[in-house]
C-alpha cells in the first residue's frame, strides 16, 4: 500500500469518527430541549435548565467518551452533580465517568466527588469549622493515639525520602466545639482500592496521595455528626442513576460492578417520555428503549 493511499485511509476514518460525535452531540442537545420540562422540576433553585444544558455540553467536548454513555446515566449524573452544588469541571470538585463494562459493552456515566469536593461539602454545610487530611509517610514524625486523652500529631519531613506511605487521616472540627478524626491503615486503603471500577489504571495510579485521601474523608463523614441533607449528598458518590427526582438520594445505585473499563477525566432519538402528575415522581429517561442511548445501543436489561 503506498504511504498516499494509507494517509487517505486515516483521513477517512478520522472524518468517520467525527461526523459521528458531531451525531451524537446532536441527538444529546435534542435530547436536552425535550427533557427541558422534567429537568427544571428535579433541578435547585440556584440552576435553571439553560445552565444545566450548557454544563452537559461542555463535559461532552472535555470528554467525547460520554457521548458513548447510555442518556438515563449520564443525565443523572448530571443531576447529582447539580443537586449537590458541584460543577463537573477543570476545578475538580466532582467528576462524570464514563465507564464500558466488559460482559455487556455498555457505557454508563458514574458520578464522583472528588476529596476536594468533599472538603467543599463540608464547609458549605456551615456544620464544620475546620477540616483537614494528610497522608503520612514511614519517615514523617507521626503520633497518634484513641482514647480519653486522644491525640493526633504529624510533622511531614519534606526533605529527603519520605518512606513508603503507612496510614492516611482526616479531622474535622465542628462548630460546637466538638472534633473528630479517622486514621486509616494501608489494609483499610488496599480494601477500598480493590473496590474501585478501576483499582489499576486512572486516579489510583496517578493521583494515589488524593485517593488516600478522599477515602479519609469519606470514612470520616460516614460517623462524624453530619445533617442528614448533607449525608444524602455524600451518598451520591460513586454511584449510577437513570432516574430524575426532586432528590436524586432517593433513586436507587444501578452501578454494574462487574469487570469494567474506566476513562478518567483530565483535570485541566428516544420517544416522549411521559410527564408524570407528581413532581416528586421519578422520571424515567428512555433507559429501556432501544435508541436509549447515544450510541444506539440497547441499554442493560433490568
Amino acid at each position: 500500500m503506498k504511504t498516499s493511499d494509507a494517509k487517505e485511509i486515516v483521513k477517512a476514518k478520522r472524518e468517520q469518527v467525527m461526523t459521528g460525535r458531531q451525531d451524537k452531540y446532536k441527538t444529546l442537545q435534542d435530547l436536552l430541549k425535550r427533557m427541558q420540562p422534567e429537568i427544571e422540576k428535579a433541578l435547585p433553585k440556584h440552576l435553571d435548565a439553560e445552565r444545566f444544558a450548557r454544563i452537559a455540553l461542555t463535559e461532552v467536548r472535555r470528554t467525547p467518551k460520554l457521548l458513548e454513555c447510555t442518556q438515563a446515566s449520564f443525565l443523572g449524573a448530571l443531576m447529582m452533580a447539580a443537586q449537590t452544588g458541584l460543577e463537573p469541571g477543570p476545578f475538580g470538585f466532582c467528576y462524570i465517568i464514563p465507564y464500558t463494562s466488559k460482559k455487556t459493552g455498555i457505557t454508563t456515566a458514574q458520578f464522583q466527588i472528588s476529596a476536594k469536593g468533599y472538603v467543599n461539602l463540608m464547609y458549605r454545610s456551615g456544620e464544620v469549622v475546620s477540616v483537614t487530611s494528610n497522608v503520612v509517610y514511614a519517615n514523617d514524625l507521626f503520633e497518634f493515639e484513641y482514647g480519653i486523652d486522644e491525640k493526633l500529631r504529624h510533622v511531614p519531613k519534606f526533605e529527603g525520602d519520605r518512606g513508603k506511605r503507612i496510614c492516611v487521616y482526616a479531622i474535622a472540627h465542628f462548630k460546637d466545639g466538638g472534633h473528630m478524626y479517622v486514621v486509616l491503615p494501608p489494609d483499610v486503603i488496599k480494601k477500598i482500592r480493590s473496590k474501585s471500577q478501576t483499582p489499576n489504571n486512572g486516579p489510583w495510579v496517578d493521583w494515589e496521595d488524593e485517593m488516600w485521601i478522599k477515602s479519609a474523608l469519606k470514612r470520616l463523614a460516614k460517623y462524624a455528626p453530619l445533617s442528614p441533607e448533607l449525608m444524602r449528598k455524600l451518598d451520591l458518590d460513586e454511584t449510577t442513576k437513570t432516574e430524575i427526582k426532586e432528590d436524586m438520594s432517593e433513586v436507587p445505585d444501578e452501578t454494574d460492578w462487574i469487570e469494567v473499563e474506566g476513562e478518567e477525566v483530565a483535570s485541566d432519538e428516544s420517544e416522549e417520555t411521559e410527564q408524570k402528575e407528581e413532581t416528586n415522581e421519578p422520571v424515567k429517561i428512555a433507559a429501556f428503549e432501544e435508541k436509549g442511548s447515544l450510541t444506539g445501543k440497547k441499554p442493560l436489561e433490568k
